[in-house]
């Protein structure tokens, strides 16, 4: 290929630092299987109303990407330390473990419960972080239905 006359394009950083809000995430094996299951916990203040829309983003991308690379086969996501009244587009929603019906609670704290109703299936949330991880792992546990 010929690239005399040829000038670079004029390229323009793209930060992915979309977002204030930080997030850990782990992963444990799940006793008496040969399955692991993982937690992603996301601390900050989620924006309000269309100005949360990148929170949601990244949140979003934070737990495809979690699921994508460890394998789980269920999922906590603990949201106590994300101040969050309102927003759009807020999804807990990991596609790769949604498409096999795995487990998933979400971890709530209290004074924040009512606002998630509007975002989070109520069967999905709880305030008990035993309850979550309980629920994971007997789920993972129980026999599939053939």
């Amino acid at each position: 290929m010929n690239t005399s006359g040829f000038s670079l394009p004029k390229l323009e950083p793209v930060p992915l630092n979309i977002s204030k809000i930080e997030s850990s995430c782990w992963k444990w094996r799940v006793s008496k299987t040969n399955h692991y299951a993982g937690c992603v916990e996301f601390r900050g203040t989620y924006r309000y109303g269309s100005a949360g829309s990148n929170d949601a983003l990244y949140i979003r991308w934070t737990l495809n990407s979690f699921c994508d690379v460890a394998y789980v086969s269920g999922l906590v996501v603990d949201l106590r330390g994300l101040a969050y009244e309102w927003g759009d587009n807020l999804s807990i929603w990991p596609y790769s473990l949604r498409e096999r019906g795995a487990p998933i609670r979400v971890i709530v704290s209290p004074e924040h419960q009512q606002a998630y109703n509007y975002v989070i299936d109520t069967e999905e949330m709880t305030t008990s972080e035993a309850e979550a991880y309980m629920f994971v792992r007997d789920a993972i546990r129980a026999p599939k239905a053939r």
